[in-house]
């Protein structure tokens, strides 16, 4: 174990590993059991003596994802006491460094920010950043939104406070690892970077936020509305076989049975994410382009990607029929990822602070350039990727300059809010978008069309 580091709750004793001093498992908020189930998080209680940090926490209750047949099993535990933690890593001996504050995808009903996919030391060992990650709650113990009921069990969109709770923690807290508080990056995947982009918007996080990194983001999705939320919880409920209003009772049950209950919900009015981020008064926009126009600083960075295949991710295994099978995933890419994106970045362009843009297209076999391709390259895990399909047979190692070098333009965009890396074209802002490949090329535009 390495010295401790006093933290506002309590000195934590990490170790050396990888050139960089690494914090796993450190709570920034007290357990959700009990009666702080459904409740908003709070600090956790402080402690006195160095609380061992070598080991990231369990990840909050969740179900196996519907992508591990293109992204693979990510291991580690699963469990509600103790999921609210973050994980540091730390270049040694840095002072004042940029800092990424990362948030996990998985639709707001799976993921960790302490799986090994996501594992900092590469990324900031070599590009001299602090890497910050975290859990949140997830599911229907995150997301839940039962109108007539939040003063009974909380005020929906806990998830959400959450992050928000870990970004207050990384502020007041990443100056004692040698980060920078005024230097933070939020940046995210799919559902994750839904959350960093609300950071940013909200009253209550807008001012840590210096810039934005966007992965596949889909920035048009449209957030339930507080009635639609209301009836996806009681069509939540009525699978959970529970009283809503028997809130001593539903804050008992195990948590299991509600992840059990979720699989069982009945398709909700055609909502993408029933158990997602509710409109609300703290949240009043119907989604993250619109938040971005009307709340984000127009002086905060911007670097928004997609991945040339997303919606092979959704439609994989292929099914009979190939063509139409690969229409529809390119049709869903368009419209869900890649044109929204677009959209965004053109918003950013016309107030004069235009962002960066990138379409991650390397691919291996048929699952193609799915979503998720670009998360082994940024955090240079590939180890812990060992049986992602969606990497195919690609020799892990050989992929290792791509890694460097896309992991180092985003480094240098959390650094300076330009990306750029040696290895890459010029990166152009506004209209332009860096296709990432083997051989990459900055294309006019976002007009890429894929082809397998």
């Amino acid at each position: 174990m390495d010295e401790a580091v006093t933290t506002t709750s309590g000195p934590v004793a990490g170790r050396r590993r990888d050139g960089v001093r690494e914090f796993l498992g450190i709570p920034y908020a007290a357990d959700p059991v009990g009666p702080l189930r459904f409740a908003l998080p709070r600090p956790p209680e402080p402690w006195d003596t160095p609380l061992p940090a070598g080991s990231p926490g369990p990840a909050a209750p969740q179900a196996p994802s519907r992508l591990e047949s293109v992204m693979g099993r990510p291991g580690g535990t699963v469990a509600e006491r103790g999921c609210l933690t973050v994980n540091v890593w730390a270049p040694e001996d840095g002072t004042d460094l940029p800092v990424l504050f990362w948030i996990h995808g998985g639709a707001t009903v799976s993921g960790s920010g302490g799986w090994e996919w996501y594992r900092g030391a590469r990324l900031a060992a070599e590009n001299g950043i602090v890497v910050v990650t975290m859990n949140y709650r997830l599911g229907a113990l995150g997301f839940l939104y039962p109108a007539e009921l939040t003063d009974r069990l909380g005020p929906g969109n806990l998830g959400l406070h959450d992050v928000a709770l870990a970004l207050e923690w990384t502020a007041a807290n990443v100056a004692a690892f040698g980060g920078a508080p005024d230097a933070i990056t939020v940046g995210g995947q799919s559902a994750g970077a839904q959350l960093a982009g609300l950071l940013a918007a909200t009253e209550r996080t807008r001012p840590l936020v210096r810039r934005v990194l966007l992965q596949s983001s889909a920035p048009e999705t449209q957030m339930p509305t507080a009635d639609e939320a209301t009836e996806a919880a009681r069509q939540y409920f009525a699978a959970l076989g529970a009283d809503p209003a028997d809130a001593d009772a539903v804050r008992a049950l195990e948590a299991t049975e509600f992840v059990d209950a979720y699989r069982r919900m009945p398709p909700s009015g055609g909502l993408l994410m029933p158990l997602g981020i509710t409109r609300t008064s703290e949240v009043p926009w119907p989604d993250l382009r619109t938040a971005f126009a009307e709340a984000v600083s127009p002086e905060v960075d911007l670097l928004i990607g997609v991945t040339s295949d997303e919606a092979h991710a959704f439609r994989y295994p292929r099914r009979a029929d190939a063509a139409p099978w690969t229409r529809a995933a390119d049709d869903l890419t368009e419209t869900l990822f890649r044109a929204p994106a677009q959209r965004l970045a053109e918003d950013r362009a016309a107030i004069g602070h235009p962002a960066y843009g990138y379409e991650f297209a390397w691919r291996a076999g048929e699952i193609g350039a799915a979503h998720g391709i670009d998360l082994p390259f940024l955090f240079g895990t590939f180890d812990a990727w060992a049986d992602a399909p969606m990497l195919g047979d690609a020799d892990r190692a050989g992929l290792r300059p791509l890694a460097a070098a896309f992991g180092g333009a985003v480094a240098e965009f959390v650094r300076s809010g330009r990306p750029s890396h040696p290895a890459l074209p010029l990166w152009p802002a506004g209209g332009s978008v860096l296709r990432v490949d083997t051989t990459s090329a900055v294309q006019d535009g976002w007009a890429w069309k894929p082809s397998i």
